[in-house]
């Protein structure tokens, strides 16, 4: 088992109260602000249509503008763990081929998620199932800032932004572990309206962690250290 957490990595074991200290990631409650938004709004589309199978027949502005705004959260998110934990570069250069040298410390391959019952779609989805060969359908594609084009709306479909928002999902869930439901419930008006005014449309399964990967320390003792966290990139390079 593993006495310290990576930055911004989640893992069974213990409580994950250590995904709230500020030096493993200051910027948990903007992240969950961002997410909420965009979920709130495939909620309103997803209430119009029905199942997730009618879904690939829904195109448009809208549907394109949620696609382009979660890819960026997404890149964002991706780039952060990368940072957070020694990767070389900066963060606006990071691309996909960059992002899947994540596989063997998060293991967001092996992520499944689960829509609702009434959904009508049994089976989970796994977005990054295939990550290694390449930028999966729901992440490819042309998303500018301005005047898209008919073909590009056209290609923007609702199918594509639920994939896409579950695997945001899960690198948020792969950051953050059990407060991430936390931070999501929905709250009465009399403790703030919260980020949601319903549950999440999406359940996570994560991956089947081995004993010597999940993490095994007292937090109320470990996080009076400086070095409380890890580094993965860090400290492979320091095997070498």
């Amino acid at each position: 088992m593993l006495d310290r957490p990576y930055y911004r990595v989640w893992r069974p074991g213990i409580s994950a109260q250590y995904c709230m200290d500020w030096k493993y990631a200051g910027d948990f409650h903007d992240l969950c602000h961002q997410y909420a938004g965009l979920e709130n709004r495939l909620r309103t589309m997803l209430d119009r249509i029905g199942s997730y199978e009618e879904s690939r027949y829904v195109e448009g502005k809208a549907v394109y503008a949620l696609l382009r705004e979660g890819r960026y959260e997404l890149d964002y998110n991706l780039s952060r763990i990368l940072k957070a934990n020694g990767y070389c570069g900066t963060e606006r250069q990071y691309r996909w081929s960059d992002y899947v040298k994540l596989e063997p410390l998060m293991r967001l391959s092996e992520y499944k998620v689960y829509l609702p019952s009434c959904s009508g779609r049994g089976t989970p989805l796994i977005p990054f199932e295939n990550w290694k060969s390449g930028p999966s359908v729901w992440y490819s594609g042309k998303y500018p800032l301005f005047f898209p084009d008919k073909k590009t709306c056209a290609d923007a479909r609702l199918d594509k932004a639920i994939d896409l928002l579950a695997g945001l999902y899960i690198v948020l869930f792969a950051q953050f572990g059990e407060n991430l439901s936390e931070a999501l419930r929905p709250r009465s008006k009399k403790v703030g309206e919260g980020y949601f005014t319903a549950c999440s449309i999406f359940h996570t399964e994560p991956p089947q962690f081995e004993p010597e990967e999940q993490y095994d320390f007292d937090w109320s003792e470990l996080k009076k250290k400086k070095d409380r966290f890890r580094s993965f990139f860090s400290d492979a390079k320091k095997t070498q």
